[in-house]
């Protein structure tokens, strides 16, 4: 009796990088609404107004982050008028933290570390 069992270069999923930390689908079902809204919140800073502010909640691992990072991806492919910048504020947990991540990306490298 043979066992089916796999090789170690072998692997039972079509595509194993769906379960990277960072990973964002081609097509992203079920989400058509809140990135429609997300969107309009945005509008203004096409023009050069500030866009409007805009809350993400809800319980872990029902899309808030692919949502914000899929549309970032649009807008880094559309315009260059506005700077997406992605901060997890459980890591970037200080102010500083949070405006060194955006100057790191508006200016291309870090500030100063006194600020």
């Amino acid at each position: 009796m043979t066992k089916n069992l796999l090789m170690w270069d072998e692997t039972l999923f079509r595509d194993p990088l769906v379960f990277e930390i960072d990973f964002i689908p081609d097509e992203f079902r079920f989400r058509e609404e809140q990135l429609s809204t997300l969107s309009f919140q945005i509008q203004p800073a096409l023009r050069g107004a500030r866009p409007m502010n805009s809350l993400c909640r809800g319980p872990p691992g029902t899309g808030k982050t692919t949502s914000i990072r899929k549309l970032f991806d649009e807008i880094e492919e559309n315009t260059k008028k506005i700077a997406c910048v992605h901060v997890n504020c459980k890591i970037d947990n200080t102010r500083y933290a949070i405006l060194a991540k955006v100057y790191k990306r508006l200016a291309g490298h870090q500030p100063q570390p006194t600020g």
